[in-house]
């Protein structure tokens, strides 16, 4: 979870949560490479010739593009409440985050999801 102790401009990361009893990180990693490529087709208008387009030789196991999983077992997940709300935790989660400070296309990642009727315990943009 990163943690902000100072006072920060124009800053935005987006993530959400998975659970994993609902998939393996294998399947994750299929789902995340065609979130990759559904963002590069409405960023860049890449299709599977162009550099912007992502190739397996780009998925880590850790992720691809700007989707990474970080897991969570025992050792819970805290989503920050930035008003009244309480923290939330999480476990036995993938976290998929975005490192690079950026958002994801939430129409993308959600139609993806939906398309393989993975439900989104929480996403979170900030």
């Amino acid at each position: 979870m990163k943690v902000r102790k100072d006072f920060i401009t124009n800053s935005s990361s987006s993530s959400f949560i998975i659970a994993r009893k609902d998939i393996t990180r294998g399947h994750l990693l299929d789902i995340l490479f065609e979130m990759a490529n559904e963002e590069a087709k409405h960023l860049y208008n890449a299709d599977e010739n162009d550099d912007d387009y992502y190739s397996w030789d780009d998925v880590t196991g850790n992720g691809v593009g700007h989707f990474n999983i970080k897991e969570y077992g025992d050792d819970p997940y805290v989503v920050w409440s930035w008003f009244d709300n309480p923290d939330k935790e999480y476990k036995d989660v993938y976290v998929v985050e975005n490192e690079d400070c950026g958002r994801y296309n939430w129409d993308v990642v959600e139609d993806i999801l939906q398309k393989h009727r993975l439900p989104v315990i929480c996403g979170n943009c900030d």
